[in-house]
């Protein structure tokens, strides 16, 4: 892949940086696993996904909203 620079910053899409800091962050959460199951894989990487684009975040307040918000959906349903 290449990428235009213009004075020392990429021109057009975003950095590759992005791209290596997402992998980086992905690798430490699932080196200490020690392999996962590849009919799995996808789940982990979603999960992985979400903490990474919430990664500044406080976790706890937004699994709860998740959970209630989860919750009261499946209840009405009921």
């Amino acid at each position: 892949m290449v990428v235009r620079k213009e004075g020392g910053r990429p021109k057009g899409r975003d950095p590759i940086n992005g791209i290596k800091g997402f992998w980086r962050y992905a690798k430490n959460w699932l080196y200490p696993l020690c392999g996962i199951p590849r009919k799995n894989f996808h789940l982990y990487m979603a999960e992985i996904c979400w903490r990474f684009n919430h990664r500044n975040q406080d976790l706890y307040p937004l699994i709860i909203n998740m959970l209630k918000n989860t919750l009261a959906s499946d209840i009405g349903k009921i």
